[in-house]
């Protein structure tokens, strides 16, 4: 295991978080050839770009992945529900993410991930409703 992928790995595990670190590591898969054998991180690698979903990471690390990776059956499930929980978050159905993370089983889950998808969540309502009457709010 090289250096790069060891700090990753213990990012994930840790809940820190380093985009940087993490395409370089996806860098290094891709042009060393190994993407078979790392198959095992790549879902949770995803998973933690949702953290920072505005920034568009997620959309930067897919793009390094190739397809027939991204469809390997042994992580495309995986993959698949990462896709869509990004596709929730975009489209801010947070209640629908939430529904559908709670099904996720094939993903080993990330330290402070739900805490840090929250403060995202904040963070989009903060933009959006920035002067929401009281009222409306305690309504729903």
């Amino acid at each position: 295991m090289s250096n790069i992928e060891k700090t990753v790995i213990a990012n994930l595990d840790a809940g820190k978080y380093d985009i940087e670190a993490t395409l370089q590591l996806l860098k290094q898969y891709q042009l060393q050839g190994k993407w078979d054998t790392h198959l095992e991180h790549l879902p949770r690698i995803l998973l933690s770009t949702l953290t920072h979903y505005e920034n568009n990471d997620f959309a930067l690390c897919l793009c390094v992945i190739p397809e027939r990776i991204q469809q390997n059956k042994e992580i495309a499930e995986a993959v698949q529900a990462v896709l869509t929980l990004q596709d929730f978050l975009e489209r801010g159905q947070f209640d629908k993410f939430w529904a559908e993370f709670a099904t996720v089983e094939k993903i080993k889950k990330i330290a402070t991930f739900e805490a840090d998808i929250q403060t995202q969540m904040i963070r989009a309502f903060s933009i959006t409703f920035q002067n929401v009457p009281l009222k409306a709010v305690l309504a729903h």
